[in-house]
């Protein structure tokens, strides 16, 4: 089965008049966070502290270290940090899960590909909204990813445009055509919201970075990255069977370390100095 690393980490934005320290809260928070990271990667001693016995298809963390895990039988479950179940989200009339993001642990998507349906879901797992993407106009969204102000990028294949939507369906901006911009047939396999640069990944054609109106900052020429996570200037991803870690400045690569376990690897996925491992019968926790 193909091993998939899930390397996502997120931060808690806040507005408000409180806006100059929350900003430096938040810097706070990611320099943590790459630090956490930088030590992982020069220590290759693992502690595991929890094991959790379920079958994922889908898993992820927040910034509070809450876990997600998505099951086969269309479940979401929130674990809290020590393990313990909180919420559950039961759907199993959409298809099976697709993505769940959670960049805001207050303000959560899950993704239904199969009928092109998100869901909007609050702390406690309740819905707040259902969308359908297909009623909104949107005939292939290929990928898609909570954006930072809590409303929706999608990647519409057919129109090859980059569209931000409402949680209430209205289309708040749309990109100029990516594959006249980037001169490449995008197929993105993962889209993601950081900073408030947008970054996709194409197998095909590498990776590719740009701002919240579309125009192109970046191209990464490293085909085959399905997954990503991205802090600072670094990348982590998995390809070719390993963990790596991807300097954008000067596209230097090198190996990260991760646990050995006894049973194939489902997903991985790397959050403020904890490891978790999924595997056929439970999901691993591990720190360094």
């Amino acid at each position: 089965m193909r091993i998939k690393l899930l390397f996502i980490l997120f931060l808690l934005v806040n507005g408000g008049c409180f806006a100059q320290i929350r900003s430096s809260e938040a810097r706070l928070v990611e320099k943590d966070s790459i630090n956490s990271i930088n030590k992982q990667i020069a220590d290759t001693t693992f502690q595991l502290l929890q094991t959790i016995p379920i079958n994922s298809i889908y898993l992820i963390a927040d910034n509070l270290q809450n876990l997600y895990v998505a099951t086969q039988k269309g479940q979401v479950v929130k674990f809290d940090k020590n393990g313990k179940p909180q919420f559950e989200y039961n759907n199993n009339r959409l298809g099976e899960i697709g993505k769940i993001d959670v960049r805001n642990p207050m303000t959560m998507l899950v993704y239904y590909p199969d009928l092109e349906v998100v869901v909007i879901l609050d702390r406690t797992l309740s819905p707040i909204k259902e969308l359908n993407l297909f009623d909104l106009d949107i005939i292939e969204p290929k990928e898609i990813a909570l954006a930072n102000d809590n409303n929706i990028w999608v990647y519409d294949e057919v129109a090859a445009t980059l569209k931000k939507i409402s949680q209430t369906g209205e289309t708040l901006f749309e990109s100029r055509n990516l594959n006249q911009l980037t001169r490449k047939n995008l197929s993105p396999t993962f889209l993601l919201e950081k900073d408030n640069l947008i970054y996709l990944s194409d197998l095909e054609n590498g990776l590719f970075i740009f701002d919240n109106f579309g125009q192109l900052k970046q191209e990464i020429p490293v085909k085959g990255i399905e997954r990503f996570q991205v802090e600072g200037k670094q990348i982590f991803f998995w390809k070719d069977g390993k963990g790596n870690i991807l300097d954008m400045d000067i596209l230097e690569k090198k190996d990260l370390p991760l646990p050995t376990v006894n049973n194939s690897l489902e997903s991985v996925y790397l959050n403020r100095g904890h490891i978790y491992l999924s595997t056929i019968s439970a999901i691993e926790v591990y720190s360094k």
